[in-house]
């Protein structure tokens, strides 16, 4: 049972929003770097990697889109195009389920058990612990880069 649908020479799973596979053909070869944010409606994945990069194909009789990396990459891991929620092109959002929001983080100092192994700031998302950082700056950057505000951590 495949659930791929050919659109514009290209193969997407078939919830794909139309207006993601527009972004998604439009900008392949095009040298322009897409930022993908992967989730589900009411809950934001939060990746960090492969998630950022120009628009490739594969080879074969149903080409699929491709995340190439880098300039230095030669091929690249197919996009979840049903699973995107959000995407930027250089820090401006051009799709965005109107559904979907990224909720706030919340950054504290970390518990005595990570101080120990020097990691002073922890970074919260809906009360969970996400991540930990050696110092506040680093975890206001990765909140940054985690809303979409920059894309650098």
């Amino acid at each position: 049972m495949n659930n791929d649908i050919e659109y514009r020479g290209l193969y997407f799973n078939e919830a794909t929003e139309k207006r993601v596979m527009d972004i998604i053909v439009d900008n392949l070869h095009s040298g322009n770097r897409l930022r993908f944010f992967y989730g589900d409606v009411e809950k934001y994945w939060l990746e960090e990697y492969e998630m950022m990069g120009t628009i490739g194909k594969s080879t074969g009789s149903q080409p699929i889109p491709l995340l190439i990396t880098s300039k230095r990459s030669i091929g690249g891991g197919g996009i979840l195009t049903h699973r995107i929620q959000m995407i930027t092109i250089d820090k401006t959002v051009v799709y965005k389920n109107p559904n979907f929001v990224i909720k706030d983080f919340e950054i504290k100092e970390a518990t005595s058990e990570l101080n120990e192994k020097e990691l002073f700031s922890s970074v919260y998302y809906e009360g969970v612990n996400v991540a930990n950082f050696e110092t506040q700056e680093k975890a206001e950057k990765w909140v940054k880069f985690m809303t979409g505000k920059s894309n650098r951590k």
